[in-house]
């Protein structure tokens, strides 16, 4: 359009050129007709001979020659006015045309600048068409897209149905097959209904058969159900009576206590669940240990001397809250029980303080609850200066003063076989022995089990 344009303006140019030359032109062919016909007004003889003497081109420049004289000595003083009128209507001409282009030349100016406007405009609109194309285009293109997914799914659901369809015409085949088979055997219907009654009579009499034999099943379960109840029952309860046999063993188990290593420790009677955590029967074991002796355990869990290990016993009370049972028996036979039904126990870094024992009942009466609160003490961790041959074992002691500590019980102190301590450094339960700690013990064991 601009280059149209441009066009348009050299060409309306050339125009205005070609004008002004035609009005030069006639200009000067008027003037120079005037002084000619003015030089030959009045002189018809002499017109005609110059004319009829072929003189037409040598008289007319004369003429010329003598209208546009500049030489005052040769110009007639009535032809000076002449000329001046002449060349003032020959400016005025030119001005007159001047204006007149200057008027069209405005005229010109102001259609070019509404054509420019105008041609703007064009251009505006045609950016704008070309966005609102460019819009439509990519409009047009995600149309495309969105149907060519569509055509994919229905592509893909038209699979899946034909595959569907596809199967439901193997299931109608098959089912049509069945029929097919069944009219075919139609005719044995009646054969067939009879052997399915006999098999139907043959599992009813295997049924009551079976039944029966496990109803008498659940009556002998019962019973041994029972006994064992009673079993359970008695050794529950046991201790109370403690016979001499209770002072035996029935062997050895390993315990495995979830993020703690197994151990080994004796037990009395599986059914009753009673685990031995201390056991003196003899002098073959020495109890004056030191600490990590009575943290990790020692002696002989096959029916000696034994202790489970502090470590052990915390691991285990940890499990769940647990009955506490103490046999002990003195060198002339008499025998005794204490039972505590909730025994804890704290961990190496608290020193095993005893927390708890629970609540007493027994034979033997309660030695022990004077103990709760005390740390448990042995050679390594103790204020106390033990004298070689001299020692206690080690056990939960309450301190007075300076090397002086109390005790109602020791179940760690030294076997004496005589049942005579005259240091009073024997195995002791001062209840039992009428707080007569000169009586050693001749047996002692200790036991847990789960609480019921």
């Amino acid at each position: 359009m601009r280059e149209l344009f441009k066009l348009i303006i050299v060409v309306f140019l050339l125009q205005v050129a070609d004008f002004v030359g035609i009005i030069a032109k006639n200009s000067d062919t008027s003037d120079k007709n005037r002084c000619v016909n003015h030089c030959y007004k009045g002189e018809p003889s002499t017109k005609n001979h110059i004319i009829a003497n072929n003189s037409n081109t040598i008289n007319k420049n004369s003429c010329a020659n003598y209208c546009y004289e500049d030489e005052p000595s040769t110009k007639n003083h009535t032809e000076k006015p002449l000329q001046k009128n002449a060349l003032k209507r020959i400016i005025g001409g030119i001005d007159k045309n001047n204006n007149n282009f200057k008027m069209e030349l405005g005229s010109c100016d102001v259609k070019l600048k509404e054509h420019i406007k105008k041609l703007q405009i064009c251009e505006a609109k045609f950016s704008l068409q070309n966005r609102n194309s460019m819009e439509t285009n990519m409009k047009l293109a995600n149309r495309e897209a969105q149907i060519r997914d569509l055509k994919s799914q229905i592509s893909r659901k038209s699979s899946a149905q034909n595959a569907l369809i596809n199967a439901k015409d193997d299931e109608i085949n098959k089912l049509k097959k069945e029929l097919h088979d069944l009219k075919a055997n139609k005719g044995n219907k009646s054969a067939l209904l009879n052997a399915k009654d006999e098999t139907i009579n043959t599992l009813k009499e295997n049924m009551i058969y079976m039944l029966k034999a496990k109803n008498d099943h659940i009556l002998n379960l019962r019973a041994l159900l029972d006994e064992k109840n009673k079993q359970v029952s008695k050794y529950e309860n046991e201790g109370e009576d403690v016979p001499d046999s209770v002072i035996y063993i029935d062997g050895t188990r390993r315990i495995q206590v979830p993020g703690n290593p197994s151990f080994s420790a004796p037990f009395v009677r599986p059914i009753s669940d009673w685990t031995v955590i201390l056991r003196r029967v003899s002098r073959n074991v020495s109890f004056s240990r030191h600490w990590n002796e009575y943290k990790n355990g020692f002696g002989d869990p096959n029916g000696g001397d034994f202790h489970i290990g502090l470590d052990n016993l915390y691991s285990l009370l940890r499990t769940g809250r647990h009955e506490l049972l103490i046999l002990v028996k003195d060198v002339i036979g008499s025998t005794g029980y204490a039972r505590y039904d909730n025994f804890k126990i704290d961990n190496e870094q608290a020193s095993y303080n005893l927390l708890s024992v629970g609540e007493y009942k027994g034979t033997a009466g309660d030695s022990l609850t004077f103990h709760v609160g005390l740390n448990f003490t042995a050679i390594g961790r103790d204020p106390v200066n033990r004298a070689p041959g001299n020692d206690l074992g080690g056990w939960w002691f309450k301190f007075i003063k300076k090397n002086e500590r109390a005790w109602l019980s020791n179940l760690n102190g030294n076997y004496f076989e005589s049942g005579i301590a005259p240091n009073q450094r024997g195995i002791t339960w001062g209840s039992f022995s009428d707080f007569n700690y000169k009586v050693s013990l001749t047996f002692a064991q200790m036991m847990v089990r789960p609480r019921r």
